[in-house]
């Protein structure tokens, strides 16, 4: 058996038939060309560094980055700052400090101790953000109106009781 998906055989055989799988797969994933290439370009580009959230004010160590992917945007939280990334250039589109955006989503939200997590949710097209809030029992949470990053955001606070000696983890 000698077919386009067959793994056995010589190591060149394996490798030309999991390069043609995973193009295959890529393709079928993209409805168009430039899509595809995307896939198959993939780029890369250099998040928030520590210098620039000093810059910003916030110099924590770690930075706790993460990010998620939206239909144009990449948006990065770390422990100092939200950045919003051109998702084809990877070019800043925006950066700003905890200490400005909670407040601009809310009035009653007020700078993020840290830990941010972001996730865009597919369905609905909208950004979510979750943070510690002023206190360790406070949690904020912001939600994009849309799916443009830079558009305007609702959010709100929760507050817990925690107890102990770590409210947080309580």
């Amino acid at each position: 058996m000698n077919g386009l998906f067959t793994a056995t055989g010589s190591g060149r055989q394996k490798g030309r038939c999991l390069g043609a799988l995973f193009t295959g797969l890529a393709l079928l994933a993209a409805p168009g060309a430039a899509q595809a290439a995307r896939l198959l370009n993939p780029l890369n580009f250099e998040g928030t560094t520590f210098a620039q959230n000093a810059a910003l004010g916030n110099a924590y160590i770690p930075p706790d980055t993460m990010g998620a992917v939206g239909l144009n945007q990449f948006l990065e939280t770390s422990n100092g700052s939200i950045t919003v990334y051109g998702k084809t250039n990877g070019a800043v589109l925006r950066r700003i400090s905890n200490q400005a955006f909670w407040p601009a989503v809310s009035p009653n939200l007020t700078n993020s101790l840290g830990d941010q997590r972001v996730l865009f949710d597919h369905y609905t097209n909208r950004w979510i953000v979750v943070g510690f809030g002023a206190s360790t029992s406070a949690i904020n949470i912001a939600v994009s109106e849309n799916h443009d990053a830079l558009a305007a955001w609702k959010g709100t606070v929760f507050t817990g009781f925690g107890t102990g000696s770590n409210p947080a983890a309580d």
